[in-house]
């Protein structure tokens, strides 16, 4: 699939998306388009050891492989329209995507402003604690 790189510019390896912030590392993370059953789905990892990418507060991963070649994995997340990132320690970002139903329909884009807060994603970050699978069924509902 496609792939963007997000990381900063002393990176060994060129990033697609260059960004500065706390916890933010060379290498922070890889965002993957992939075709699944005729739909394209986007997903988030982390790009290195020390990147800190959350997906609704759950903590993404990057570890050893228990293989013997002694390659990486990463913890790979597929995202959904609504979902809150925080890339290293303060970066947040909101997913706001265009299905293909709703683009062949014209239907417009649900409102951002009602999808989540940064507070809420801050809090998320300092307790440590996810948003879990019903509170994130009730904000989708609401939007």
């Amino acid at each position: 699939g496609q792939r963007l790189r997000l990381g900063t510019s002393s990176a060994k390896i060129e990033q697609d998306v260059k960004i500065a912030g706390l916890g933010i590392t060379p290498e922070t993370a890889i965002f993957t388009m992939k075709s699944k059953r005729d739909e394209l789905r986007l997903y988030v990892a982390p790009a290195s050891m020390n990147a800190q990418v959350r997906v609704n507060g759950e903590l993404l991963i990057f570890k050893a492989s228990s293989s013997s070649s002694g390659k990486k994995s990463k913890d790979e997340k597929q995202l959904e329209a609504g979902d809150r990132i925080v890339l290293g320690t303060c970066a947040h970002v909101m997913l706001v995507c265009e299905s293909v139903s709703a683009r062949n329909s014209r239907q417009n884009l649900p409102d951002p402003s009602r999808m989540s807060s940064y507070e809420k994603a801050v809090r998320e970050v300092v307790l440590q604690r996810p948003e879990s699978k019903d509170e994130h069924g009730r904000r989708l509902a609401a939007m």
